[in-house]
């Protein structure tokens, strides 16, 4: 349920950079003038009034290109409330941590003004909100869920958030799409952990895909298409059952729970670093931190776990700023390679 007045103010940018909802009079009179029962203030049916609003564009040989324009503009003006929503939300999610503003967002993705120019045709220029509306359909998700897929697969937005070191994919995704073989490559050169730490992870994300990524795939099967979503209780302990199997010896639903959030971790800073974003240096402590499991083997003290957790956290930045400092000194190299060429090829165009 929502509100009426979001089918007619729309969010749009002024040119003082800062975001404002405007109210747009020909939605205003057209929406109240089809939905007369709905009053400013009174709880509105979204997907009912939003299934009205489409049927103007699937019947528009029944309808005037001005009735549909109307429409079109309650509707975008509903999409630009949701942008501005989900703006808000990677803001408080992710903006202090990671040092960015809602208002840094808007430039991406609020880009409709809300005019037509000549209703018979189409605008020159296609706002990020008619993307949203054209590419709609109301049969797979409501207008709000697709929104919000919209923007957070936003290329540009992605780019931006990506350079402040937010990679706006969920840690079970990112497991469910790397394989034992990727894992082991990733873990040797860019943790640079030992051949029995590598085994074992390999081992923990098999495990990890035999139960969940099985069960996420019979579901996606089944017609469910809501986003991974993080493992239960029963799944975690499946997993530790098997993964104590493999490797012979006793683990706990909780210590593989960690293993696998501290797998994700590593992960998501391999694929921000090799996309040229800023990996967060404190990723680790902030996590143990949050979630205080009991220590990987259920043998060792908790004083032996916690000395194992800071010599792995020492050396796991030593290696990540090794690695950028070779990345940095290999693109050095390169540029003034690439200089010395060209500066080696003038003198002989000139004698030429």
């Amino acid at each position: 349920m929502g509100v009426a007045s979001k089918y007619w103010q729309l969010y749009r940018l002024e040119g003082s950079g800062q975001c404002k909802a405007s109210e747009l009079s020909q939605a205003r009179v057209f929406f109240t003038t089809h939905f007369p029962q709905l009053r400013n203030g009174v709880d509105v049916p979204d997907i009912q009034v939003q299934q009205e609003l489409l049927k103007f564009r699937q019947e528009s040989d029944r309808v005037s290109s001005m009735d549909r324009d109307r429409a079109d503009l309650c509707l975008l003006c509903f999409i630009s409330w949701e942008i501005e929503r989900v703006c808000a939300y990677l803001e408080a999610r992710y903006g202090q941590d990671h040092h960015f503003t809602r208002q840094e967002l808007y430039p991406f993705v609020l880009d409709e003004q809300g005019i037509y120019t000549n209703s018979s045709s189409q605008p020159a220029y296609q706002s990020f909100a008619r993307e949203i509306l054209q590419s709609f359909d109301i049969d797979q998700s409501s207008l709000s869920t697709w929104t919000n897929r919209r923007v957070k697969s936003h290329i540009e937005l992605n780019a931006f958030l990506l350079q402040r070191g937010v990679y706006l994919v969920s840690n079970w995704a990112i497991l469910n799409d790397t394989s034992p073989q990727q894992l082991e490559r990733i873990l040797g050169e860019f943790c640079h952990l030992t051949s029995q730490e590598v085994a074992d992870n390999a081992c923990l994300l098999s495990c990890y895909h035999q139960i969940y990524l099985k069960q996420r795939l019979e579901e996606r099967q089944a017609g469910s298409r809501r986003r991974c979503q993080p493992p239960t209780p029963a799944q975690y302990q499946q997993i530790a059952e098997i993964f104590s199997q493999q490797l012979g010896r006793s683990f706990s639903a909780k210590s593989v729970a960690l293993e696998i959030q501290n797998l994700s971790v590593c992960l998501r800073d391999y694929r921000v670093l090799i996309r040229g974003g800023q990996v967060p240096t404190e990723s680790w402590e902030q996590m143990i931190a949050d979630h205080k499991h009991e220590p990987m083997v259920e043998s060792r003290d908790a004083e032996d776990t916690s000395s194992e957790v800071d010599e792995f956290l020492h050396h796991y930045r030593q290696e990540l700023l090794a690695c950028l400092d070779s990345c940095i000194d290999q693109v050095t190299q390169s540029r003034i390679h690439r200089l010395q060429s060209k500066n080696r090829e003038k003198p002989n165009q000139n004698s030429s």
